[in-house]
């Protein structure tokens, strides 16, 4: 590897780390009805009343090891975001599932997420996401590149902001953040 790879695998690292440290800075607020998340010490059994409900401090962003900054473009570009924009409606749509009992719910959620993901959001009661429906639709929030993509979906408790990764471009979009309005970067 020459000093140049180095230096940008370490630039790479360290924005991933900044982003995850901001990210979990952020507390949830009693108005989204989102769970405030359980101490370091303790862990909720699926369906909790502690059990959080945002991935934002248990799911990390894609390390750089699989993260491609390659933008795209033309068709391939809208192919990707219309696809993303697909993924990102259907996680949330099923996150908004409410009506179903935890085991249920999980079992449509969890192929919708990476493996971050899962294991962030294993502990949502259902109960407590404050999403009842999609009510509008969803839009690219940047230029989405190869494997990584961000889309508003608009719903009856705001604007979520879907984070979304895929592996290559053969593969399918998988949701890692499902962010409540309360914690979206604004500016």
């Amino acid at each position: 590897m020459t000093t140049g790879s180095n230096r940008l695998a370490g630039v790479s690292a360290v924005a991933i780390a900044a982003a995850l440290a901001l990210t979990g800075c952020v507390a949830s607020d009693a108005q989204t009805g989102v769970a405030p998340s359980t101490s370091a010490g303790s862990t909720p059994t699926p369906g909790s009343p502690g059990a959080s409900t945002s991935a934002g401090e248990g799911s990390p962003a894609p390390t750089a090891a699989q993260d491609d900054d390659t933008t795209v473009s033309g068709d391939a570009l809208s192919q990707a975001q219309t696809a993303a924009a697909q993924a990102a409606v259907d996680t949330v749509a099923i996150f908004a599932r409410k009506d179903l009992p935890y085991d249920a719910w999980w079992q449509l959620l969890a192929p919708h997420l990476t493996e971050q993901a899962q294991q962030a959001y294993q502990y949502t009661d259902p109960a407590n996401v404050p999403i009842h429906a999609v009510t509008g639709n969803p839009a690219p929030l940047e230029e989405t590149w190869t494997n990584n993509g961000r889309i508003s979906v608009p719903t009856d408790a705001g604007v979520y902001e879907v984070r979304l990764f895929r592996v290559d471009t053969a593969s399918g979009w998988l949701v890692w953040d499902i962010v409540p309005p309360d914690r979206q970067n604004n500016g």
